[in-house]
């Protein structure tokens, strides 16, 4: 199941079209991260500079396999957590930062 993402002051995101579509408050500094992100992306390939081009995708511009980038995610966790001791962050899943 795909979702659509829009960033403007909020995000909105959309399963399929008669679904409830989910709004997302957040401060202006998180919503210029992805924007950031993707068009520091975009000076790698031409293919992620596009406007249709996903900002969290692989380097070809593909969708990321969720298994893979869910595990990749617990290994940088596990691996912040060891760094900083009781300072790191709890472990959570990738699930539970897109739900709240």
């Amino acid at each position: 199941m795909a979702a659509c993402v829009a960033v403007i002051s909020a995000i909105s995101t959309s399963a399929a079209a008669g679904c409830k579509v989910r709004v997302i408050d957040i401060d202006p500094g998180t919503v210029a991260l992805p924007r950031t992100w993707k068009k520091e992306r975009g000076t790698l390939a031409l293919v992620l500079a596009r406007d249709d081009a996903l900002v969290f995708g692989d380097m070809e511009g593909h969708h990321l396999h969720s298994e893979r980038f869910s595990r990749t995610f617990r290994e940088h966790l596990v691996r912040c957590r060891k760094a900083l001791g009781d300072a790191g962050p709890p472990m959570i899943r990738l699930h539970d930062c897109l739900s709240r």
